[in-house]
């Protein structure tokens, strides 16, 4: 089958598909069978069977193109360990005020050490983890090794793993919320107002999936108030196209909030051993800018496309 890469590759890049037909660039051939690309499908390719997203959330523009033209989908967990370590991160950051004490001890106070600080030990907490894919199996991993309650929530139930069905359930226990939810039309809104109200006082949330499944003003609300201890958020609401826009990441004015950890959607970043180049030039761009190619992602890839070639089926992870 035919392989089209959209965007531009470095020599070094290209040599990990040396073992395919691959072609590269934004001039995609109508015999292409497989695109790996992750923000739109052209629909003039009349004979393209599979689309690889070379990360873990499938847009809503390749969904729509696969499902009315009954194309496979693929999507990439090769930085499924870096996010889940990232949602870990956050979440002890905001419990044990990594950030607070930080910026205190910098500027020559010892005050926490003798007045204390707002922390919260996880010891035995119940944590909810809602979206039980690559990334959120990993996060509930960890959270298990640290001796918390962890009651994972997916669409639909499987072992241990309650379904869709029992989320408000699985909130109304949820001392801390890890989200790991990708956008989909089920998802968008899920959690709004009134589910974020079912969480217990002094609640943590920790939010790696997608800004959009969240209430933005409710999930605000709750922090200004203080009923929320706080929140470690590494997606949004609203993003800039460049790195030298000044884009706010929401409507509401988020740095006001000293109980809030914020992150620029970066926690799916970094490679296995360090195995990371930048990502330069047209190619970087075309995936939303800032992309970095490593081994991960290069062999995860040349793996889905080789899976590809042999057995075509529908391969998204939802959630």
């Amino acid at each position: 089958m035919k392989v089209h890469v959209w965007g531009e590759l470095s020599e070094e890049e290209r040599g990990v598909f040396e073992e395919l037909e691959v072609h590269f660039g934004e001039e995609v051939g109508a015999d292409c069978e497989i695109l790996v690309r992750g923000d739109e499908v052209d629909e003039g390719l009349l004979n393209l069977k599979v689309v690889v997203v070379p990360w873990a959330g499938v847009g809503g523009a390749v969904m729509k193109s696969a499902k009315a033209r009954g194309l496979s989908v693929f999507n990439l967990h090769h930085n499924a360990g870096a996010t889940a370590q990232t949602a870990v991160g956050l979440l002890l950051a905001v419990t044990r005020d990594v950030v607070g004490m930080d910026r205190e001890f910098r500027a020559g106070s010892w005050r926490a050490r003798f007045e204390g600080a707002e922390t919260l030990d996880l010891t035995g907490r119940t944590v909810v983890v809602l979206g039980m894919g690559a990334i959120g199996t990993k996060v509930a991993a960890i959270l298990r090794a640290m001796d918390m309650d962890v009651i994972g929530v997916a669409r639909s139930e499987r072992g241990e793993v309650w379904g869709f069905e029992r989320i408000d359930e699985a909130l109304r226990r949820a001392e801390v919320c890890v989200c790991c939810l990708p956008l989909t039309p089920e998802t968008r809104g899920i959690l709004d107002r009134r589910r974020l109200g079912l969480m217990p006082d002094g609640a943590v949330f920790v939010n790696v999936g997608r800004g959009a499944v969240v209430e933005e003003k409710a999930l605000f609300d709750e922090l200004k108030s203080g009923r929320f201890f706080g929140a470690g958020l590494d997606v949004w609401w609203k993003y800039p196209e460049s790195a030298e826009s000044r884009v706010w990441p929401g409507e509401c004015d988020w740095a006001s909030l000293g109980n809030v950890v914020m992150n620029p959607h970066r926690g799916g970043r970094g490679g296995r051993d360090g195995a990371v180049a930048s990502g330069s030039g047209s190619f970087g761009s075309s995936f939303g800018g800032g992309f970095e190619w490593g081994g991960g992602f290069g062999a995860g890839v040349l793996k889905t496309a080789w899976f590809a070639t042999g057995r075509v089926e529908n391969h998204v992870i939802g959630l």
